[in-house]
């Protein structure tokens, strides 16, 4: 998005997109943006147009949802220039971590070539929606918290199955057809909790293997070190022995590798 290789269908994307999300949410925000990114200005120009001009239709009342005008939503546009080093960066957080190594496409990621989803048809396709009360909470959650999460799920699970009691099943509690009713009345839920727990372990777990895999904990420390301290002997040589690394994959060189020119 910089002349002379202005990309025009790319920007009538981006600023369509904006306008989206701001319709979805129903705001008419106040535009702020970096005053020295000609980028971001212009932006910034086509959001307010697009306000003002009801989004290229004949409806020019179009982002106007009747709210106060006393404290309206804020759009802040920032030039992603200005900060390199973080988008090379490991991410920690859950959707993250899916979208980095397994990939998600429209809500779904692909399990097929999952060792451990081979066996069970049902998580060769796994979504992650609005719908999943898990997945809603912890979808910004660090990798590190995960792991607790998941368990107070299942424990919960674990005491609905047994009826609250914690002991044998709760079929073997059955003392009357009322029994047996509220049993079958509460299955579809457990079941379609049953689901979303093994979805969810299944993802961790598959996260846990990669990481182990590509030793992503020690690589990550490194990469908080360069974009964080400074020093050029110690982090030449660590960079340097990863690189070396044949165990490292040829991506994660890459990373190190940006990450060290830009940092040093």
């Amino acid at each position: 998005l910089e002349p002379p290789r202005w990309d025009q269908p790319l920007f009538d994307r981006l600023c369509g997109g904006l306008a989206s999300a701001l319709l979805a949410l129903k705001e008419a925000p106040a535009i702020v943006y970096q005053r020295n990114s000609p980028v971001a200005r212009k932006v910034a120009e086509e959001i307010e147009e697009r306000i003002t001009k009801g989004n290229h239709t004949s409806d020019s009342d179009l982002f106007r949802f009747g709210k106060s005008a006393s404290q309206p939503a804020l759009l802040l546009l920032l030039d992603r220039r200005d900060d390199p080093v973080t988008p090379l960066l490991n991410q920690w957080t859950y959707t993250a971590m899916v979208h980095e190594a397994l990939g998600i496409k429209a809500n779904r990621v692909d399990m097929s070539s999952v060792p451990s989803s081979g066996s069970n048809s049902e998580q060769e396709e796994v979504v992650l929606s609005s719908e999943d009360d898990f997945y809603m909470k912890a979808e910004h959650m660090v990798f590190g918290q995960l792991g607790e999460a998941l368990k107070e799920v299942v424990d919960e699970l674990q005491r609905q199955q047994t009826g609250g009691t914690g002991q044998g099943s709760a079929q073997s509690k059955f003392t009357s057809i009322g029994d047996i009713q509220r049993f079958m009345d509460r299955y579809p839920e457990l079941r379609r909790q049953e689901r979303t727990v093994a979805k969810h372990v299944a993802l961790t777990s598959e996260l846990s293997r990669i990481v182990d895999k590509k030793n992503l904990l020690d690589q990550s420390e490194l990469e908080q070190e360069l974009a964080c301290t400074e020093g050029l002997t110690e982090a030449f040589n660590r960079v340097e022995t990863l690189l070396e690394d044949r165990g490292v994959e040829w991506q994660e060189k890459v990373r190190l590798g940006l990450l060290y020119f830009l940092c040093y």
